[in-house]
């Protein structure tokens, strides 16, 4: 390979790195994709087929080289008959492409995501991009689970096969040498919502649903912000649909109000605030109701948008967050958290805790984590007696079992919410006090380190409280401190000697 050629390669090189980053980590600044150009010589009468990398890379270089022979015969059965001077045309199978992802799925498992581009010339060269894209956890936690082949199964595969449509159309231009068209990865990524909520509510895949919710997002009835929810659930035949085995309905509308009525959807919102969604067939709004807890996870055909702020909106199923859209830009719920992990880590401190108090205590944090000016939420084993001693810098309440709608009501203000173990809250607006700390950092606000002078200071062997704080920023980020976090833990963990 001469110079020049090497210089066009590395370019490309360049141009895909720069875009794959502006589409992956403007979803998810934990997603690092990783560019590689798989280079190929193609022999006129198949007598060889040789592979190599840019930049160069010795271990993928050596898994092609041990399955070349495999890859060039599927190579063969993937190009059309008719070939064309820039591009090789494939047979809508594509079986290479289909190889190469098989050989680093098996070398590597479900770490990372191969996405594979189309092959074209380039200086009689034939070139792919392999994109490789990490955080497949993260994917996971945002994803449905029933294997459904006509939809993605989250943003982020909708998000890879938007990016491989974009990409594909870029190497066509780069390998005929056209007038390059910026790739707009701004627009890949918003694509790559409207065409998940297509999928995903197919009732919706002739409207463009995305941008009708964006919209209704966007206005505010008297001063106040959209807030509310709409449950969609399935395409209505007649009006006995409604009443259907997994929803309860509270009422009916005697005239259904068509969705691109935006005002008056807005308006109707106002209603859904409790516990009770709009009902809609991605077209209509028909009434008000809620869904019963009958309702089967696996069928997942039953969706919830939910309006959380202005220009703020998100898809669910369930208690799965499976996108977000922020100011019509859609990505990876920064706000979510684990629940598996949750789960083991208030198992590890409260080992009398049971699953019904963990689903409280799971939906009481995951709501506060809407509230537009952040909070803190502290789960203590010694809440009743702390609301004794913090009397003068806290609002107590009369304990009662927390739930999304107080929660809601509550962390407006300022201050920690207090709750116990079991879910109950116990006060509102807790100044929390504590030791000064080497754990604190001038670089966070007052929130997270006075939350790190209450848990250091109540977690010690003299206090032996097991408690908890989760720390909610404006922006939905939660920093979760335990007793656990810190270098003394051995000694100042309760119920050690």
């Amino acid at each position: 390979m001469n110079e020049l050629n090497q210089d066009k390669y590395y370019y490309l090189l360049r141009l895909t790195r720069l875009y794959a980053n502006g589409v992956f980590r403007n979803v998810d600044k934990r997603f690092h994709p990783k560019i590689t150009l798989l280079i190929a010589s193609y022999g006129e009468f198949k007598n060889y087929f040789y592979l190599d990398t840019i930049p160069k890379n010795d271990e993928y270089q050596r898994i092609l080289v041990e399955n070349k022979e495999e890859i060039h015969k599927k190579f063969l059965k993937s190009v059309s008959k008719k070939r064309n001077k820039d591009f090789i045309k494939l047979n809508q199978d594509n079986l290479a492409k289909k190889e190469i992802e098989e050989i680093f799925k098996k070398k590597y498992g479900n770490a990372c995501k191969y996405l594979i581009s189309d092959f074209v010339f380039i200086d009689q060269l034939i070139v792919c991009v392999l994109t490789e894209v990490n955080n497949q956890k993260s994917e996971k936690k945002h994803s449905l689970i029933k294997n459904n082949l006509k939809r993605p199964s989250s943003f982020t595969e909708a998000l890879g096969n938007e990016y491989l449509i974009d990409l594909n159309r870029f190497l066509k231009q780069y390998a005929r040498d056209e007038a390059l068209q910026p790739v707009d990865y701004l627009r890949t990524i918003r694509f790559a919502g409207e065409n998940f909520i297509r999928k995903v509510l197919p009732e919706s895949k002739n409207d463009n649903l995305y941008n009708k919710l964006n919209i209704i997002s966007s206005l505010k009835n008297e001063g106040e912000e959209s807030k509310g929810k709409i449950l969609f659930i399935g395409k209505f035949e007649s009006r006995d649909h409604l009443i259907s085995k997994d929803i309860e309905v509270d009422l009916l509308l005697a005239n259904p109000i068509a969705i691109s009525k935006y005002r008056g959807i807005r308006k109707l919102l106002e209603l859904s605030r409790g516990e009770s969604s709009l009902l809609s067939d991605a077209k209509y709004i028909y009434g008000l109701g809620k869904l019963k807890k009958t309702y089967n996870k696996k069928e997942e055909s039953i969706f919830e948008v939910r309006f959380l702020k202005h220009y703020t909106w998100e898809i669910r199923h369930c208690c799965t967050v499976l996108m977000s859209v922020n100011h019509e830009q859609p990505e990876i719920p920064k706000n979510s958290f684990e629940r598996e992990n949750f789960d083991l880590l208030f198992k590890r401190l409260f080992s009398e805790i049971n699953n019904q108090n963990l689903d409280v205590l799971y939906e009481s944090i995951e709501e506060a984590s809407h509230q537009k000016h952040g909070t803190i939420v502290v789960v203590s084993d010694h809440a009743e007696e702390e609301v004794s001693r913090l009397i003068h810098q806290c609002t107590p309440i009369k304990p009662v079992m927390m739930n999304r709608n107080l929660i809601s009501s509550v962390s407006g203000i300022d201050g920690a919410i207090l709750m116990d173990s079991t879910g109950r809250g116990y006060a509102i607006g807790v100044i929390l006090d504590g030791l000064a700390s080497e754990y604190g950092t001038s670089s966070r606000g007052a929130r997270y380190n006075s939350s790190i002078r209450y848990i250091e200071t109540m977690s010690m062997k003299r206090a032996k409280h097991k408690c908890i704080a989760f720390v909610i920023s404006e922006d939905g980020m939660i920093d979760v401190i335990t007793p656990f976090d810190f270098a003394r833990r051995e000694s100042h963990l309760p119920g050690k000697n």
